[in-house]
């Protein structure tokens, strides 16, 4: 090989890296174009979907052009997660700013059909299912090593039990990952599945945390009462590393989690970003993580403080002209600063508008038992509780699987569908999402959500609890959705009790 051609050759690679770069640091709109040709349903049973980028999280519309075509369009800042379903097979894949995507659907007849994805995450669209299995085993897992681990757990130190639970994610995500060979769906699983684990052990989350492990362990019965060890500010070395300033954690899920928990955590105690600005921001950052990151600037630090001016904005806290003019001058990346100052605009015309939905916030901070004041509301009707979160994949695609079997009870007075999530969701983004699910929505503080997960033995979401007509618990599926034939049968044998 001539040096010539060597050098042109690696040019080439670095050009193309570069690119990859830049565009996943970009705002501005993106589609998804559907096609449908052949014998199609006149329904196109395509399931509800859900958009994800780093800053922002909602339902997305996909909007009928005509018979044969739909279309997919937002607004969006780096590689924006499309979660939807068909035919209850679950569909996925990663869409980029200022790019169109198209999805081609050629119906054989009504319920065969061949697809065809043109992306730049073609690759992921077609592997699907693999994520998808990969994340249904990681809900199911169970570790092996228990007695290992109740012999060694009893930490002294915070350390030592962050320690540990990272060498049980580690474990976990190598053994459910261990025989995928596409490396795109190994690297987008590993990553996100271990973020989203990182933020349980974090903010206030962690005293519960900790608390639930040892429960789990079976050893509350060994030390009484149960040590919780205190935390300080090298808790983070090792969850936080370097991987979090690589714009290739721009497509992962979890990383607006954790960086949205970290923002959150009183450990840090990081100022107001909206009356200290993000300069003071940024300099109680880099304390707490400058030895982790050598850049005074990077996209970490960038991401972080743009969630906690989100995160301001979706409270309904919007940005003043001060506010707007600081974060214009901090911004080296002007894509991100655009994308926030829209977002201001578009949750200002939100707010102007009356919010519409049924959902109830009846309850005070202070009482920690609240499902016998819901229970008596329904009083005499067999009520399907569904135990979710804004942040749950599994969640919201069994909306769409439940979905028809709420249409077949929507006739009866007697059967009500009712859905419980706390703080750990997006307030915003909760709002979105009762204004277009039918039932009754329920916001629950923490400590009420943890209350009501330890009496009915609830560790993963979603899961179901079905009571009868007396207000009795009938059944219960706790860590997935049972289906729909299960679901019925349960409802019908509660109706009957």
């Amino acid at each position: 090989m001539s040096r010539m051609l060597l050098i042109m050759i690696l040019l080439t690679i670095l050009i193309e890296h570069a690119t990859a770069q830049s565009i996943f640091t970009e705002s501005g709109y993106t589609s998804l174009t559907i096609r449908l040709s052949g014998k199609f349903p006149k329904k196109f049973p395509l399931g509800n979907p859900g958009v994800n980028n780093v800053l922002s999280k909602k339902p997305a519309e996909v909007k009928q052009i005509n018979d044969s075509t739909y279309l997919l369009s937002d607004y969006t800042f780096g590689p924006t997660t499309v979660f939807t379903s068909l035919n209850n097979q679950n569909l996925m894949t990663i869409l980029l700013p200022n790019h169109a995507d198209l999805l081609k659907i050629h119906y054989i007849d009504s319920t065969n059909y061949k697809i065809d994805y043109q992306g730049y995450f073609k690759e992921m669209f077609d592997k699907s299912n693999q994520l998808s299995e990969l994340i249904s085993k990681s809900y199911e897992y169970r570790s092996p090593a228990k007695s290992i681990e109740k012999a060694q757990a009893i930490f002294k130190t915070a350390n030592s039990y962050r320690d540990a639970r990272l060498h049980g994610i580690k474990r976990l995500t190598d053994e459910i990952s261990q025989n995928v060979n596409v490396d795109i769906i190994n690297n987008y699983y590993t990553n996100s599945y271990t973020d989203f684990l990182k933020t349980i052990y974090l903010t206030d989350n962690y005293s519960n945390a900790i608390q639930n492990y040892y429960q789990a362990l079976g050893l509350d019965s060994i030390t009484q009462p149960l040590i919780v060890p205190t935390r300080d500010l090298s808790y983070y070395e090792g969850i936080i590393t370097p991987i979090h300033a690589d714009t290739n954690s721009l497509t992962h899920t979890g990383y607006n989690m954790i960086l949205s928990s970290i923002i959150k955590d009183s450990l840090l105690d990081l100022p107001s970003i909206v009356e200290e600005g993000p300069n003071a921001y940024h300099s109680k950052l880099k304390m707490q993580f400058g030895q982790i990151f050598k850049q005074d600037h990077n996209l970490f630090y960038d991401m972080a403080i743009a969630i906690a001016y989100m995160e301001q904005i979706r409270s309904g806290n919007l940005l003043s002209f001060t506010n707007q003019y600081e974060l214009i001058q901090y911004f080296k990346n002007a894509q991100i600063s655009n994308y926030i100052l829209y977002q201001n605009d578009f949750y200002k015309l939100k707010f102007d508008k009356k919010v519409n939905g049924k959902y109830h916030l009846p309850f005070d901070s202070a009482k920690d038992l609240v499902m016998e004041d819901i229970l008596i509301k329904y009083k005499g009707k067999v009520i399907v509780v569904d135990f979710w979160a804004t942040w749950c994949g599994p969640c919201i695609t069994a909306f769409e699987e439940i979905k028809d079997l709420k249409v077949q009870y929507s006739a009866q007075n007697d059967v009500v569908f009712i859905y419980i999530t706390d703080e750990t969701s997006d307030f915003k983004l909760w709002n979105d999402y009762v204004q277009n699910l039918s039932g009754e929505h329920y916001y629950l503080y923490n400590n009420q959500s943890s209350a009501l997960y330890n009496k009915y033995g609830i560790k993963y979401i979603p899961s179901y609890l079905i009571f009868n007509k007396k207000g009795e618990l009938s059944n219960a599926n706790v860590g997935g959705y049972m289906g729909n034939e299960k679901t019925k049968s349960w409802i019908n044998k509660a109706l009957t009790e």
